[in-house]
């Protein structure tokens, strides 16, 4: 193992601005990319669809 940590976003927040009371407006879209750690998540009985994980 090299050491060396590589991070990957895999939701992105898409701003839309501010409402009118002044609270951020936005949405978390995917980026397409499936984490590795998905199959851990499995393990411990998480089950999450893949298609979380694509945008559509």
């Amino acid at each position: 193992m090299s050491g060396i940590v590589l991070l990957t976003d895999i939701f992105k927040f898409e701003d839309e601005g501010e409402t009118a009371d002044g609270k951020v407006k936005g949405r978390h879209i995917p980026t397409d990319i499936r984490p590795r750690c998905d199959t851990v998540f499995e393990q411990y009985g998480v089950k999450l669809p893949t298609s979380i994980y694509i945008l559509d």
